[in-house]
């Protein structure tokens, strides 16, 4: 019974809220755990792995800005400076967008592939949440729990297996395979952001999603302005060959197979420290 009060409170403040000019910015901060990757690096001292791992560790902390209306959103790298030597500076993140509309529920990411810019459209993936009774508290907002349960596929299955097979027969795959199992996703959401949206391609909950967790990455939410001074267009990305999520999925498969050499590895060069 709660959790249907709470669905019916944030319909009708959902309802309230398309009548007007409700905009927000959320920026989010993604880390993900490169032990999950199961790499290895034959023959390279320990030391020198920690050392690489660290480095993998730090270039997958990325910074995120989600804008949002209660029926679009776009969700970027921004571009930030680094300091590339003494006396130089440049500008660091990706050319990366994701729009969402959650009135036709459709997704156009605009990504690259190779150095090559696609526009890659996709209907919304069905999330079958199951909202629990847990609370907690993310910077203002109260959050309630939700979790999403994505079972292996026969395709995973299928690939993990012929994935063994190959492993089996060639020593110098550096990949260390792991079972495939359901996937477990957490999320927190709260009622008080009115938008059923949420970073990446999470959406379907009653409000906005401030915390993600699929057990590899975790995507936290650090910011929001609800309303800014600033109003904002979102459009929709344009940059690139236009093609579906199965097709990019596809092409991206064979360009990975034409990296193998013929004992099917893929040959990683690492450069030794002087």
């Amino acid at each position: 019974m709660k959790n249907y009060f709470t669905i019916l409170f944030c319909f009708f403040t959902l309802c309230f809220f398309s009548q007007s000019n409700f905009q927000g910015i959320a920026t989010y901060e993604s880390k993900t755990n490169v032990k999950s990757f199961n790499v290895s690096f034959p023959g390279i001292p320990q030391e020198e792995q920690d050392a690489m791992k660290a480095k993998m560790a730090k270039a997958f902390e990325k910074t995120f800005e989600l804008k949002f209306t209660t029926t679009e959103s776009i969700y970027i790298e921004p571009q930030k400076l680094e300091m590339n030597s003494k006396t130089s500076m440049e500008s660091v993140g990706s050319d990366y967008k994701k729009y969402k509309n959650l009135k036709d529920k459709i997704i156009i990411s605009e990504t690259d592939l190779m150095d090559k810019p696609f526009l890659v459209t996709e209907k919304f993936p069905e999330y079958n949440w199951q909202i629990l009774s847990e609370t907690k508290t993310i910077g203002s907002f109260v959050c309630q729990k939700a979790q999403l349960i994505i079972p292996v596929t026969v395709e995973e299955r299928a690939d993990y297996e012929a994935e063994l097979k190959e492993k089996e027969s060639n020593s110098t795959n550096l990949y260390n395979l792991e079972e495939p199992k359901d996937k477990i996703i957490i999320a927190w959401y709260t009622t008080e952001i009115p938008t059923s949206n949420g970073p990446e391609d999470y959406w379907g909950l009653p409000g906005l999603i401030l915390e993600v967790n699929d057990g590899t990455t975790i995507i936290l939410c650090s910011k929001i302005i609800i309303n800014p001074k600033d109003k904002f267009q979102i459009k929709k990305p344009n940059k690139g060959k236009s093609i579906t999520r199965e097709a990019f999925e596809k092409l991206s498969e064979e360009k990975f197979e034409s990296m193998k050499d013929s004992n099917g590895a893929i040959q990683l060069n690492v450069i030794p420290k002087n």
